[in-house]
């Protein structure tokens, strides 16, 4: 009889985990909120769920599916492009993803879906233009949510500035960096962002672009919010492509002479547009300003000069681990516009390093027609440096 009871029970085991790994039984849910990333003329919503599943967005009853050439993408990291000008009239869109149980050749199986619904505001500029800037929380995300609401509802763009994450080791960290910029925005509002350094590292780097705003699966592009022109640029590795720890894998070198071809012909198109008394920020994850020596100094140079020949107004990057204002041509700025440097994992130094993982201080801008208010403030939201920007 003890036998019997113990091949029953073994026979169970091996059934359950036979079937769990045919059949992926694992629960659905999502993972983290939705997250709305403003590219061009496009919005592109990305979300994650518990296990691999299809899915789409719908906007005022029309859907926008997450595919590749008209299979529907079977995955646990999901985007769909939605034009903006529709979900900007719509008001609200909805997320819907299907598990899918047997992803195998000619016999796939779906099961169940699940469903969620989220209001959207696009930039009101009735009172000016309330932008946020958080970047460099590797996955402590306590401290940068806490301050990245100063806004509150008024909230109209946040600037994702890169390295959100320590590496692109697992789609944890993905998902751990939705949970960050949905929590920020309510997933109601756009978020501009820009990759970091420690985005260009891990097994998912390649797969990086399906999982964040980009253009073409490039880092760098143009997008207009509430009257305000962003331009983001990518500045990739730090590291060369001959360092060791990259060099197998490496290509920014070819990376970098694309995305400066790119620059210069957006700056003339730009230019040929007269777009007036529009204000332009430059949003880089590296604050090329004021490390124009440090990291390939003869891109940094090249951008710089085509950003003043643009006309830029500012550049809000993050990457050095502090928060601090740099006036044009001042000290170590060599840019003719100020430079921001816009977050810090603590609230108390400013301008060095120190880590905590509910405390940070990052970036408010007040943008209205005749200037703009810097603020940064902490997660409490107690602001801790003030600058003015004048047209």
């Amino acid at each position: 009889r003890t036998r019997r009871a113990v091949v029953v029970v073994m026979c169970g085991v091996f059934l359950t985990v036979t079937l769990v790994g045919l059949f992926d039984l694992k629960p659905l849910y999502f993972n983290s909120g939705a997250v709305v990333f403003a590219v061009g003329e496009e919005y592109q919503i990305c979300w994650s769920t518990s296990t691999a599943s299809v899915g789409y967005v719908e906007v005022d009853g029309v859907r926008y599916y997450d595919d590749t050439a008209g299979t529907l993408n079977t995955a646990n990291i999901h985007k769909a492009t939605v034009p903006r000008a529709a979900l900007d009239e719509a008001g609200g869109y909805k997320v819907v993803s299907r598990k899918i149980i047997l992803p195998h050749t000619y016999l796939t199986v779906g099961a169940g879906s699940i469903a969620k619904g989220y209001p959207f505001r696009a930039p009101d500029v009735s009172d000016g233009l309330q932008v946020y800037n958080i970047s460099d929380n590797h996955l402590l995300n306590a401290g940068a949510s806490a301050a990245g609401k100063y806004w509150g509802e008024r909230l109209d763009v946040l600037i994702a500035n890169g390295d959100h994450v320590n590496d692109l080791e697992n789609e944890l960290e993905i998902t751990m960096m939705y949970d960050l910029l949905s929590e920020v925005t309510g997933s109601a509002r756009p978020v501009v962002v820009t990759r970091g350094n420690h985005e260009t590292a891990g097994p998912l780097e390649d797969f990086f672009p399906k999982c964040i705003g980009s253009r073409d699966g490039k880092f760098y592009y143009t997008v207009e919010l509430g009257g305000v022109d962003f331009l983001v640029l990518d500045y990739a590795a730090t590291e060369t492509d001959d360092n060791p720890v990259a060099s197998a894998v490496a290509n920014y070198d070819n990376y970098r002479a694309e995305e400066m071809e790119w620059l210069k012909t957006t700056v003339d198109a730009y230019l040929a547009e007269e777009t007036g008394a529009k204000w332009l920020i430059v949003a880089c994850h590296v604050p090329y300003g004021i490390r124009a020596q440090r990291y390939y100094p003869e891109f940094s140079r090249a951008v710089i000069a085509e950003t003043e020949r643009m006309g830029a107004d500012l550049l809000i990057g993050g990457h050095v681990h502090s928060v601090g204002f740099y006036e044009g041509n001042e000290g170590i700025n060599e840019a003719a516009y100020p430079v921001i440097a816009g977050s810090i994992r603590n609230d108390k130094y400013l301008d060095h390093q120190s880590i905590s993982a509910t405390r940070f201080t990052g970036t408010a801008l007040d943008i209205r027609e005749d200037g703009i208010t810097v603020l940064f403030t902490d997660q409490d939201g107690r602001i801790r440096g003030e600058y003015e920007i004048k047209r």
